[in-house]
């Protein structure tokens, strides 16, 4: 799956470090604790969580060879919506929840369709409060418009 390099960037320098109910820790140069949560209104798709695992390998590969092998994602849980049926791979959240998740997929708001984008309300460089993709984003291929 696309992950956009801004997105990443912006995720690993800006996002995480600096969130204040972020649970995410930097450990033996991994990223450890970073949640992404599915909106309770996204409906039930089993391919969107491959395409999120498959996203976050790839950005996670990506991530660690731009920066020279110092740093990666160890850990990323997936939020599943109460509302999706039970399955035995799923586990109970511990002190994940939708509010203080990372990233959140969700659907489109008018202003930015389908394309990612970072909830920040400073100004250029500071911290956002999480980082928007949307179901249709995650499930088709963006490859020509954003590149890998």
């Amino acid at each position: 799956m696309v992950l956009c390099l801004t997105v990443i960037l912006f995720l690993t320098l800006h996002l995480l470090p600096g969130m204040k109910s972020s649970m995410v820790n930097l450990i033996n140069n991994g990223y450890d604790g970073i949640v992404i949560a599915i909106n309770p209104s996204v409906p039930e798709d089993e391919k969107l969580i491959q395409n999120i695992k498959e996203m976050v390998t790839e950005a996670s590969t990506y991530l660690f060879h731009a920066t020279k092998r110092r740093v990666y994602f160890r850990n990323v849980s997936i939020l599943i919506p109460m509302t999706w049926k039970s399955k035995s791979e799923y586990l109970m959240p511990k002190q994940e929840s939708y509010d203080q998740a990372e990233v959140i997929v969700a659907n489109p708001y008018l202003k930015h369709g389908d394309d990612p984008y970072t909830l920040q309300y400073g100004r250029c460089g500071e911290k956002g409060q999480y980082i928007h993709f949307t179901p249709d984003f995650l499930l088709n291929n963006n490859l020509p418009i954003y590149g890998s």
